[in-house]
């Protein structure tokens, strides 16, 4: 080996150790695949975390996706990325035995300064960060918390609400009056629902309403209008429905938030619109027919929903919120509260609602 190429290989193992700053030139280096320049500047290499694919993923065994791919990148001083720089990584908890999968040491970067690691959950809910690590040095970087969860809304944390309340002001007689029904939704450790989950709108009674809208940190939104209200809800009510798959509600006895055998949980026959506002369901009312079979069904005797106990299925079931838009003639009342239905206001929640002159 000539002193030449014993110098330049020094130089470069300098580099990658973090060399003293303005000490290290502008060097050439060949690679095995070619020839190929490497710029260094000052010795300097940073970290940072770019992104993750998905920055929430389903417990292990729950049928959703269960990986999400994160993405670090090294960059000199001046911000320009760094090829070939080594980065290991490491979890910040493997509780529940989540994991990162495949190689964890040594990654090198591609030619735009970026290394790649894959997150693997487990079967515990818990917020997991990756920290990627300089090879040879303290330089690290930390990845913003990636969420551990069900992500299946439960029926009891799925919420119907229209703004600014049900009393829709002059909608009794007046096409094209509008209002916001909100969705929320939530899985059973109370994180929000994943992104991109469909909820399904109905409106049997009277009225236009959005078909569906998507789940977004949770939430999400559709516009009715009024349409022929004073034909077609003579009861002054247009009942409306919001309907997702989702999971049945459950006590919770061993605290591991996910169903297990024995534990009680509430059957959820196929949703209906109660149209009637009679509470219980009247041959006729709309309903939401999950199996085609022409009849509504009841519960079904198992338990629909996330769940690790042996020859559990984790199937999903549909769950809904309906609630009946008070149509009024002019502008509802804003101090004359009623939490009465058989008063003429609907009793969704249990809280007193504006209500409405009724010509």
């Amino acid at each position: 080996m000539s002193r030449l190429t014993a110098l330049i290989g020094f130089i470069v193992m300098l580099v990658a150790c973090g060399g003293a700053p303005g000490d290290n030139p502008n060097i050439s280096t060949p690679s095995p695949g070619g020839e190929t320049e490497v710029e260094v500047d000052d010795g300097v290499i940073n970290i940072s975390f770019v992104s993750a694919s998905a920055k929430q993923i389903y417990l292990r065994g729950q049928g959703g996706n269960e990986n999400t791919i994160l993405t670090f990148r090294a960059t000199d001083s001046s911000g320009n990325p760094e090829s070939n720089v080594a980065l290991s990584f490491s979890l910040s908890t493997d509780v529940g035995g989540v994991q990162l999968k495949g190689s964890t040491q040594g990654i090198r970067t591609n030619s735009e300064g970026n290394a790649f690691v894959s997150l693997a959950s487990g079967t515990v809910a818990t917020p997991v960060r990756v920290i990627a690590s300089l090879d040879g040095s303290n330089v690290t970087a930390t990845s913003s918390d990636i969420i551990i969860s069900s992500g299946i809304p439960v029926a009891n944390r799925f919420s119907l609400s229209a703004g600014p309340d049900w009393g829709v002001d002059n909608s009794r007689n007046t096409d094209g009056v509008s209002v916001t029904l909100n969705v929320r939704a939530s899985d059973q450790f109370g994180n929000p629902a994943f992104d991109g989950i469909q909820v399904s709108f109905w409106s049997p009674e009277s009225g236009l309403v959005g078909s569906s809208c998507t789940l977004s940190s949770g939430s999400c939104s559709v516009n009715w209008e009024s349409a022929g209200s004073s034909q077609n809800a003579p009861d002054f009510y247009a009942s409306v429905m919001a309907f997702t798959q989702g999971a049945e509600s459950f006590t919770d006895l061993n605290g591991n938030f996910l169903y297990d055998e024995g534990e009680a949980f509430v059957d959820l026959p196929e949703p209906f619109v109660d149209e009637n506002e009679d509470g219980m369901y009247t041959l006729g009312e709309a309903f939401v027919d999950t199996n085609q079979n022409g009849v509504r069904d009841l519960g079904n005797g198992v338990y629909d929903g996330p769940c690790i106990t042996e020859g559990c299925s984790s199937t999903t079931v549909t769950i809904a919120r309906s609630a009946p838009l008070y149509l009024c003639s002019g502008v509802a009342s804003e101090n004359d509260f009623d939490p009465d239905p058989e008063n003429g206001d609907p009793d969704t929640d249990g809280d007193p609602v504006r209500s409405c002159e009724i010509d």
